[in-house]
């Protein structure tokens, strides 16, 4: 029996959003309690020097995950649009692009790694003993760079189509042997940072073979190129680009504000701070990832509909997705001010250390509750192909607002000014982002569904 393509012209909205969002929203957030349980395994297998190193290459993931949703985000919002106008063709086409874009760009990625590898530790902020411990990290991680493009590449292309369940399944594979290698090459084989590289790269292996398994498998009925779409159209990859370029900036913006603030706290504080940072990012990105689900499952549903010329659909998937997300980031509010030292005590026995992270827990996710909106009205900007405003949304927070914030707030109130930073953040994107989400409503309404 042939696996059939979701029914993206549903009209029950929270059942098709429920079928394209809980795949991708239990996918998520297993990756992203692998991250959760990485960091105990190896803050207790290894020390917080180990957890310090782990956590100082964490921007390099981040820009490998910028790069892969610029090309699978990208060009799965624009298969998705092609399919909602029944255009088969258009859709191979994009599809040949993207393994194009793949080919060209694991490689160059690969090599450049290699070659830039020290300055890299110096740029992520390695100083003393913690250097080895990001080195011996570091050189496994990226061999497995073409594995790590491939799964995040062709994860979202997979959801694009309507094939969420399937994404996650990958995601699972990958994640599941991750949690299993992680004890046995930090305990067992004592392979220290270096062992947890090599469960992710063997476990991002694993999830790209079941991804490419899927694509041979003629019982599923994907969207395969043909030998001539695989040869590139400048005009298709401009139009990738374009659409991607949101994630490709709010990706990157959070690997170069990793940067930033691992920099400062280093500079203030020490490794620890840097520790605990990390501890208490993988942990608030725990409760993220339902959200990032939610805007993964959203996004055909856009694209589909918005192709079609149903905004009033698009409208209503919109406001029925803030709500869910509200929900969950306000839950990350309640466990961040009333649970702190619970949480933290996952990761360390050391009482200083969870003493001086509650305060710092605390600030960080006293608005947290506004960020879900904010991701929503991004991924909406997305799927429809709308490229300025999504870039600006993708910014603005990180970049635009927060990096000044840090600067000017740490010389002045320390440690505490970076924590504070957040929240300010948080509330000033909000009024900005909520600004533009009004003015978008009031342009429908009159008839014009372009912001641009």
């Amino acid at each position: 029996m042939k696996s059939r393509n979701p029914d993206l012209n549903d009209p029950n909205l929270l059942r098709l959003l429920a079928g394209m969002s809980l795949p991708a929203i239990v996918a998520m957030t297993v990756n992203a309690l692998y991250n959760v349980v990485d960091a105990a395994f190896v803050g207790r297998g290894v020390g917080t020097l180990g957890l310090a190193g782990v956590s100082l290459v964490f921007p390099l993931q981040m820009a490998y995950l910028a790069l892969s949703q610029f090309i699978g985000i990208g060009g799965g919002a624009l298969i998705s649009i092609a399919l909602g106008e029944k255009d088969r063709d258009k859709a191979r086409r994009l599809m040949g692009n993207v393994w194009f874009f793949f080919g060209l760009l694991a490689p160059l990625l690969t090599a450049a790694g290699f070659y830039f590898k020290d300055d890299l530790i110096t740029l992520f902020g390695a100083t003393g003993e913690v250097v080895s411990y990001t080195d011996d990290y570091l050189s496994v991680i990226l061999v497995g760079t073409a594995f790590t493009v491939f799964s995040m590449i062709m994860n979202n292309i997979l959801r694009a189509q309507g094939y969420a369940r399937e994404a996650m399944l990958s995601m699972l594979i990958g994640v599941l042997m991750n949690i299993i290698l992680d004890p046995i090459f930090i305990f067992v084989f004592r392979m220290g940072t270096a062992g947890a590289a090599w469960a992710t790269v063997i476990a991002r292996f694993c999830s790209s073979a079941f991804i490419l398994y899927l694509y041979l498998n003629r019982n599923y009925e994907f969207v395969r190129p043909r030998r001539a779409d695989l040869f590139p159209s400048f005009l298709l990859l401009y139009r990738i680009m374009g659409v991607g370029l949101s994630s490709l900036f709010r990706q990157s913006a959070a690997s170069v504000l990793l940067i930033v603030v691992n920099n400062i706290l280093v500079r203030l504080g020490g490794q620890g701070d840097v520790a605990a940072f990390a501890v208490i990012n993988r942990t608030m990105m725990l409760i993220l990832m339902p959200v990032f689900g939610l805007a993964q499952g959203l996004q055909p549903i856009i694209g589909y509909n918005y192709g079609a010329g149903r905004m009033d659909k698009v409208l209503q998937s919109v406001y029925l997705t803030i709500a869910v997300a509200t929900a969950v980031t306000a839950l990350g509010f309640i466990l961040g001010e009333f649970f702190p030292e619970t949480l933290l005590s996952l990761f360390s026995n050391d009482k200083v250390f969870v003493s001086d992270a509650v305060l710092y827990m605390k600030l960080f996710t006293s608005m947290f509750p506004l960020i879900g909106f904010q991701l929503i009205i991004s991924t909406l900007y997305q799927a429809m192909g709308h490229v300025r405003p999504s870039v600006f949304i993708s910014l603005f927070r990180q970049i635009i607002i927060l990096i000044p914030l840090l600067m000017i707030l740490s010389p002045v109130c320390g440690l505490s000014g970076v924590w504070a930073a957040f929240p300010l953040a948080d509330i000033l994107s909000f009024g900005v982002i909520y600004a533009m989400f009004i003015s978008f409503r009031l342009k429908f309404e009159h008839g014009n569904s372009s912001p641009c």
